[in-house]
């Protein structure tokens, strides 16, 4: 992302300037309150907290358990996310599933995040071979940790 220079409190002096109209930004297509930034002939928003997509049209609805609600998972719920999470947990299992994105496990990309023996798994496979990623911490203690996960 690039550091807009042309702005008023950057200018000496002007007159008469405007927006070019055949540029992508004269048409304001950031929306939500999104800021257009020019980049040659394209563009890229800025989008401001709460909002993402190439135009910011996409809400994000992001709740940390125990400042709204907290989740409870049975063994037979779950969570659908797409490519990366954040996730406040607390528990004082030693094992359980937290995340699965992947059609199968065979022959197929996937990532996992699992609690094994009281520590956080991560497990991912892009097609060679599993790649397993263990926390050093343990988690089954009953307080509050964070946990971010991408692919």
């Amino acid at each position: 992302m690039s550091t807009p220079i042309l702005r008023e409190e950057n200018a000496l002096n002007s007159s008469n300037i405007a927006m070019f109209h055949g540029h992508p930004c004269f048409r304001e297509p950031c929306q939500n309150g999104g800021r257009c930034n020019p980049q040659l002939d394209v563009y890229e928003c800025s989008c401001p907290p709460g909002f993402s997509g190439d135009n910011c049209q996409n809400t994000i609805h992001e709740k940390s358990a125990g400042e709204t609600e907290a989740i409870a998972f049975d063994g037979r719920t779950f969570i659908e996310y797409h490519n990366a999470v954040t996730r406040s947990i607390r528990t004082e299992a030693t094992q359980g599933l937290l995340l699965w994105s992947g059609k199968s496990v065979e022959r197929s990309d996937y990532i996992a995040l699992a609690i094994v023996d009281g520590h956080v798994e991560m497990t991912y496979d892009l097609g060679s071979k599993p790649i397993v990623l263990r926390s050093s911490v343990r988690v089954d203690a009953n307080r509050w940790i964070r946990i971010k996960a991408s692919r």
